[in-house]
């Protein structure tokens, strides 16, 4: 409360002075709250310095992680196709595996048909003929063997009581005795070769009879292998395309997963 004074000239001093006052006490109270505004404005700035390094540290991991994923992405489809070259190239192996064992088996049945063959003709043909040769030729040798002997005899009758000198004689009787001998050994001779043929032709028979089953044999183990070699192949096939049906897969949920990060970007 202004007190009252009974002077007018204090009254007409006192009334500037006590606005004065209030003015700059106005001014003082303004200034104070402004700095404490400042204040308070300083103190809460360093409360919004980490907020910036959180969200900065938040934008570097999304980065770092869609860097990261569009990198995965790209190695997997880059397996894709490499586990896909792998499984067209296998299925090529299986064909040209396939050409050739069916060339091979081809020409095992050849050897066998071929060994079969000449088996057949040893022992429907070769054979008997050769026996029938010897038979004949032994039966040839025997025939002159005969024809000497009785020559001779012949002709002993014939120089015994001849008149024709004993030179002559003796010459004549000789040759036929010289045709005997030969004849003979001639004879001899054949029935040995008849025999060692007779050896010779069982062990031809053999040897034709092995070869047909040697080449049984074989053809029996080039379709075992082929057997192998076939399910050895399917079986490389279906772990080729396990293998690329899976990373497929795994390429699946890496499209997704980069396009879901897109979408929440």
């Amino acid at each position: 409360m202004i007190p009252k004074s009974s002077s007018p000239s204090f009254s007409r001093l006192a009334w500037p002075l006590l606005a004065i006052a209030v003015i700059l006490a106005t001014q003082g109270c303004s200034s104070s709250s402004k700095r404490d505004d400042d204040s308070n404005s300083q103190v809460a700035k360093p409360d919004s310095a980490p907020a910036r390094t959180a969200k900065h540290t938040t934008d570097g991991d999304a980065n770092e992680k869609a860097e990261s994923g569009a990198i995965a992405l790209r190695d997997k489809k880059r397996t894709v196709e490499r586990q896909a070259m792998k499984l067209e190239l296998e299925s090529l192996k299986i064909a040209n595996a396939a050409s050739k064992t069916e060339r091979t088996l081809e020409e095992k049945r050849e050897a066998l048909a071929i060994a079969e063959g000449k088996r057949s003709m040893f022992d429907e043909m070769t054979a008997p003929q050769r026996r029938r040769d010897a038979e004949l030729d032994l039966l040839s040798d025997e025939h002159d063997y005969l024809d000497a002997k009785e020559e001779l005899e012949q002709l002993i009758v014939m120089y015994e009581g001849s008149e024709l000198e004993d030179r002559t004689s003796e010459i004549v009787l000789e040759r036929g005795r010289r045709q005997l001998a030969l004849a003979e050994a001639r004879l001899e001779l054949r029935r040995r070769q008849n025999e060692r043929l007779d050896r010779e032709l069982e062990l031809e028979g053999r040897e034709k009879a092995h070869a047909v089953a040697d080449a049984r044999a074989a053809l029996a183990a080039a379709e075992r292998d082929a057997k192998a070699e076939a399910l050895e192949h399917r079986i490389d096939r279906r772990e080729a395309e396990d293998t690329l049906a899976k990373s497929r897969e795994e390429l699946t949920k890496l499209e997704k997963t980069s396009a879901g990060s897109e979408g929440d970007d």
